[in-house]
């Protein structure tokens, strides 16, 4: 039996359980807002509700801010030798992008133009390297709180007075055509 295991039941959810349904593959849709991990001595269990989860294969797809719990769940499901879309730590990594960007560079995938820093100084430093419009993420506790496209100096100047409070880091891109949609 195929786990899908889901934060929301959407169209593509269904698109999923339809084609397994379409070649006869046994798969049941979990929310991970009701999944529970039991661990007692050296033996895990994962419930749903009040029934075991009993699968041979995962499907997992949910936020980034759920990493504290997908990623034991992954663990768990590994150790027990369920297949799972993912790996360990991936969901780690993904809830933490200045970290992927600096993972792909690292291993030579090209990306636009970033600057990664953690301070509103550097910010103002790495500016002086990018030309208009730009795009600016800011995260606090691996997660993205702010995302803009600034067209000028002076729509820069105007950002930062804005940014209130502690920042764990800031990312600025160059714009490519096409960003704007991601952005949001």
């Amino acid at each position: 039996m195929i786990g899908i295991i889901t934060d929301k039941k959407d169209a593509n959810i269904e698109k999923l359980e339809k084609a397994f349904e379409e070649k006869n593959i046994p798969a049941t849709t979990y929310s991970i807002g009701r999944l529970a991990l039991f661990t007692r001595d050296v033996e895990s269990v994962l419930m749903y509700g009040k029934e075991r989860v009993d699968i041979s294969g995962a499907l997992i797809r949910a936020e980034p801010n759920l990493a504290q719990f997908v990623e034991p769940l992954v663990d768990i499901l590994i150790s027990k030798g369920v297949y799972c879309n993912i790996r360990p730590n991936a969901y780690y990594t993904l809830s933490n992008l200045p970290l992927v960007y600096a993972l792909l560079n690292s291993c030579k995938i090209p990306i636009t133009k970033t600057h990664m820093v953690a301070t509103i100084e550097s910010l103002e430093n790495a500016i002086e390297r990018f030309s208009f419009p730009v795009i600016i993420k800011v995260f606090v506790k691996n997660k993205k709180t702010q995302s803009i496209v600034i067209d000028s100096k002076r729509g820069f100047s105007s950002f930062i007075k804005s940014i209130k409070g502690k920042v764990d880091a800031i990312t600025l891109q160059e714009f490519l055509e096409g960003d704007l949609t991601y952005v949001a």
